[in-house]
């Protein structure tokens, strides 16, 4: 450190730096971590923060099967869901299935087709080990997620929402599913995840069955599984038990249905969507409030001026 006498007093005091300099120095710190770590760290602090209101007031979008990746999709993989997040996603649906030894992964399902469209061998009988499935990976390339994976993920990034989509009507998988998703849960000792991760029920009885394993805060009802559908009694049912949003088909939208539910104030999603003119229409002709979508994002609805912000 450089010294100077004061002549006065002959004392000696450090040598102070001009302020300019060190303004000069300070800005230049600044941009250099901004330039470099500008959007990580923006990201790190979104993270942490639970968001305020209900999940289906500030998103409008849903991450199908966690999104796209290179071009792929319903690969429910750790890839997709996190180009996923990076593109602004928050609300994420997930494919949740039972290994053949009862353990709950993120995969559509284990019929021929899902072996062909992952490029797998069909070798194992009945189907994949949560083992097998793991050692596995997606087209060769993306890697397979276990419900512990997904519920780390959302206990680590706090603004986001999981769907689950577990697809049985059958009371005792219903249960041995949601038996599951409650321990990876409890692991994580996040209370949050249970208003965070939003049940998709396929009849009126699946929300007892859910009930009587854990109790969720968000439920969606949707309506593809169900036939001869009363849409007065879904509204109505939706209502009583405080179920804020319904899920359709696209092919099944229309404004008298949209109507039904919104008189009870219950939001109208659809599935799946992937084409912007089909998003324009859903919303400006059937009053559609959201969409599953494998990779329309929300800064895509702005730059195609369906939205504001």
């Amino acid at each position: 450190m450089n010294y100077y006498r004061n002549s006065a007093t002959g004392y000696s005091k450090p040598k102070r730096w001009p302020k300019t300099l060190i303004l000069v120095i300070f800005v230049s710190i600044v941009v250099f971590i901004a330039t470099k770590f500008g959007n990580n760290i923006v990201d790190f602090i979104n993270s942490s923060k639970i968001p305020e209101g209900k999940w289906h007031e500030n998103n409008m979008v849903v991450a199908h099967a966690l999104g796209t990746i290179d071009g792929r999709t319903e690969t429910n993989s750790k890839e997709a869901l996190k180009e996923s997040y990076k593109r602004g996603f928050r609300v994420f649906e997930a494919d949740l299935s039972l290994t053949s030894d009862n353990e709950l992964v993120l995969r559509h399902d284990f019929d021929d087709n899902s072996y062909y469209n992952f490029e797998q061998d069909k070798t194992y009988t009945p189907h994949l080990t949560k083992n097998e499935f793991l050692s596995n990976p997606i087209n060769g390339i993306y890697t397979p997620m276990t419900v512990e994976d997904i519920v780390k993920f959302l206990a680590k990034h706090k603004d986001t929402y999981l769907i689950t989509d577990t697809k049985s009507t059958d009371k005792d998988d219903t249960v041995k599913q949601f038996k599951k998703l409650k321990t990876a849960i409890d692991k994580e000792n996040d209370p949050t995840l249970y208003s965070r991760i939003i049940v998709q029920l396929y009849n009126y009885d699946m929300k007892a069955w859910v009930d009587s394993v854990a109790k969720f805060d968000n439920y969606i009802l949707t309506l593809y599984q169900m036939t001869d559908i009363d849409y007065n009694q879904a509204s109505s049912y939706c209502k009583k038990n405080k179920i804020d949003v319904v899920t359709m088909p696209m092919e099944s939208c229309h404004r008298t249905k949209s109507q039904v539910f919104h008189d009870n104030g219950i939001r109208v999603f659809t599935h799946t969507v992937n084409k912007i003119v089909d998003v324009q229409r859903l919303l400006n002709d059937y009053n559609v409030d959201g969409f599953y979508t494998d990779y329309i994002s929300h800064d895509d609805l702005i730059k195609a001026k369906i939205i504001k912000n």
